[in-house]
């Protein structure tokens, strides 16, 4: 879904006018979201590539897919909260852009105050996001790092056999 975004992105940039200051303001910004969005979504791709790998590895029950499935949960941790902190920040700046520049200098105040009340919104959703990209990564650091999870995975226990 992400290279459908970024394809519409791309079109805005195109079709951004680049006769007056405040548009090339705009048409700079579209760039740097492009470019910014494309990079994070190069990142969790490779992280999604190692967990690929891992997942293999584990269904062949060899022991290094521990060690990759660790890595895996380790690097999406980190590339999950900045890819959450980024889009806060994108979304944030996206706002003050297309709202807050529309307001006209009558209504800067209410435009304040709505924009303090929605950057707190924005808050409370990038630590909640946080907290479910991390999920699943610390649940897997956590059952990878038990003796008996790593002896009955990787095959040196025979399970259920006499």
């Amino acid at each position: 879904m992400q290279p459908l975004v970024h394809g519409s992105n791309r079109s805005m940039i195109d079709t951004v006018p680049a006769e007056e200051e405040a548009e090339l303001w705009v048409k700079d910004y579209l760039e740097s979201v492009y470019t910014e969005t494309l990079a994070a979504s190069l990142g969790n791709g490779a992280v999604a590539l190692i967990l690929v790998v891992g997942g293999v590895l584990l269904l062949r029950r060899r022991r290094i897919a521990s060690p990759v499935l660790q890595t895996w949960a380790c690097l999406r941790i980190l590339v999950g909260g900045y890819f959450a902190v980024r889009m806060m920040a994108v979304t944030r700046d996206s706002f003050d852009v297309g709202f807050l520049a529309s307001l006209g200098e009558e209504n800067i105040e209410t435009g304040e105050r709505f924009a303090s009340v929605f950057s707190s919104v924005m808050w409370i959703g990038t630590v909640a996001s946080v907290l479910w990209t991390a999920a699943l990564p610390i649940f897997v650091l956590s059952w990878f790092n038990r003796r008996r999870i790593t002896r009955e995975s990787f095959g040196m226990v025979n399970v259920g056999r006499r």
